[in-house]
């Protein structure tokens, strides 16, 4: 029996499955992968808009300045140790790594 190059042969009905389960979990996927973009997109937006990092970073220290030169207003000198440890501790929030964070005594 000689086979012809580029003839064409009938899928048997175990083709025709496997082509219609991968076409089904192809579309099964398509359909999760843009669902995730989309949730993604929409909890990106309903908080704020990301510019880089360099620029939270620049955020984050003026927001830093601008309480400790609130701090400064206060008189006492243990309060203005633990208003500026509160900020620091405000800084070192327990989502951030571990060889970052701070001890709570």
């Amino acid at each position: 029996m000689s086979e012809i190059p580029g003839k064409r042969r009938r899928l048997t009905v175990a083709q025709k499955q496997d082509r219609a389960d991968f076409a089904s979990r192809e579309a099964r996927t398509k359909e999760w992968l843009s669902n995730q973009a989309l949730r993604a997109n929409k909890l990106r937006s309903k908080d704020k808009e990301f510019y880089g990092l360099e620029r939270e970073f620049i955020n984050l220290q003026n927001k830093m300045l601008r309480d400790y030169e609130i701090s400064k207003d206060i008189k006492h000198p243990r309060d203005v140790g633990t208003v500026r440890e509160v900020l620091l501790r405000a800084l070192w929030d327990p989502g951030s790594p571990r060889i970052l964070s701070i001890s709570v005594v």
